[in-house]
């Protein structure tokens, strides 16, 4: 409904209430372009400038605005993937390690107890744990070929055995990876280093991101001492199938560590 408002003779908005007015205006339109050319920007084919932009891309979307319909066919999850931490603490002259300790469920019971805005801690520390899981079976692949090339024997399409490939072909990085540059030109010892030393790389980095998260959780646990490290591992355990779900003794199979960071130093939380 119009409304009448009735001002008096002279009656003319102040510069700080206009400012306001204006920045009211501008500033979701501000927002919605921001993510729009986000979004565009993270989901374009490669190319030299996504290159560029790719971490600052990934900085911006990866933690709090990415969307996976992975609940959906043709692949959809056959696992629940869970967090778990460790931390070293020092009592006088004693060190001791903590028991196992989950970082998925604190984190779900978090997201439940902010329903309108959950914090995106728990994806972020997930995201991550996929990426480490990503990069620990690369390494695993990498092992295994320079083994193979060490003991002479010839490398093959996993969905033809009969056919020899390259190593180049055998797909060591994980997906979505820009490919090594100049790799066209490398031999496959060269190749090989190459990718290890670039795992290696993407390992450090990945396992720093979550040592930073983890230690910031670290305050929340009950420790009889100072944190001196901490570890994170991910583990994956299959979902039982709908037909035993209910069955009085359903056979659980056990969870599989797929990813581990191995011990780093506690990072005190800036305050």
């Amino acid at each position: 409904m119009p409304r009448l408002v009735i001002r008096p003779p002279g009656w003319t908005q102040s510069g700080p209430a206009r400012v306001a007015q204006r920045a009211a205006r501008i500033l979701p339109l501000l927002v919605v372009t921001a993510y729009a050319v986000s979004v565009i920007g993270y989901n374009l084919p490669p190319s030299p400038l996504k290159v560029r932009l790719q971490s600052t891309l990934d900085a911006v979307v990866d933690p709090y605005l990415t969307q996976r319909w992975r609940l959906f066919a043709p692949n959809p999850p056959n696992g629940n993937y869970d967090g778990w931490l460790q931390v070293e603490y020092r009592t006088g002259g004693t060190t001791t390690t903590s028991p196992v300790l989950s970082l998925t469920q604190p984190l779900i019971a978090e997201a439940k107890a902010h329903r309108l805005f959950p914090p995106r801690v728990d994806r972020t520390v997930l995201n991550l744990g996929y990426s480490l899981s990503d990069i620990a079976t690369s390494e695993t692949k990498l092992e295994r070929l320079i083994a193979s090339r060490q003991n002479g024997q010839p490398l093959t399409d996993p969905a033809d055995p009969s056919h020899p490939i390259s190593v180049q072909e055998a797909s060591i990085l994980p997906a979505g990876w820009q490919e090594l540059e100049g790799a066209g030109q490398m031999s496959d010892a060269e190749y090989l280093a190459a990718a290890r030393e670039s795992l290696a790389g993407a390992r450090k980095q990945v396992s720093g991101q979550i040592g930073r998260l983890a230690s910031m959780m670290v305050p929340g646990v009950e420790l009889d001492g100072d944190p001196v490290r901490v570890r994170v591992f991910y583990t994956w355990t299959a979902i039982l199938r709908f037909s035993e779900r209910h069955e009085a003794d359903p056979e659980q199979d056990p969870p599989i560590r797929i990813a581990d960071t191995g011990w780093m130093s506690y990072q005190p939380p800036e305050r």
